[in-house]
């Protein structure tokens, strides 16, 4: 196979791929984008000495801002900020205990989500359901029902402590 020779080419590969593959491209690009949200933390977490070293300013958040806008050369907005703030201090922090999901939590699982796997969207009988922690509470999530679903037996095995795919929360406006 020859190499491409402009993005054209390769947006045109891509999209015959997909096709073949059966997803959308909007599926492709959510995916995508949320993988550079994640990368962006990893990359960040490679000064952790030095972030963590101004965690304790009274102006943390101001010195925070100088560094990221440093290390990637654009200005970000204070929910970004804050939105990578909290995924890098997830990333550093050890493993810890699971906390147990509180009743209303549970609750609103039951009230806010299909009762089916998330990933196969079998449901019951068929399948035997588990709550799963979308990010891993192992990796510092919580047991909050917004960062939780419903997946089958064989997919929550599957899934263990790995980060999956999800909507890119990031803005860079």
């Amino acid at each position: 196979m020859s190499a491409q020779s402009n993005g054209d080419d390769y947006e045109d590969l891509i999209h015959r791929l997909l096709n073949c593959l059966g997803i959308s491209e909007a599926s492709f690009e959510e995916a995508i984008a949320w993988s550079l949200c994640e990368h962006v933390v990893t990359f960040l977490a490679e000064d952790k000495d030095v972030i963590l070293k101004m965690a304790s300013a009274k102006d943390f958040l101001v010195q925070f801002a100088d560094h990221v806008r440093s290390r990637t050369g654009r200005k970000w907005s204070f929910e970004d900020l804050e939105a990578v703030k909290g995924r890098l201090f997830m990333h550093f922090e050890q493993p810890h205990a699971r906390q147990p999901i509180r009743y209303e939590d549970w609750l609103r699982l039951l009230f806010t989500k299909p009762l089916r796997c998330a990933k196969c969207h079998a449901a019951p009988p068929e399948v035997k359901l588990e709550i799963d922690h979308v990010f891993p509470s192992s990796r510092g999530g919580s047991s909050t029902a917004s960062n939780l679903q419903f997946l089958c037996q064989k997919h929550n095995r599957e899934k263990s402590a790995r980060l999956q795919g999800g909507k890119p929360w990031l803005k860079l406006k």
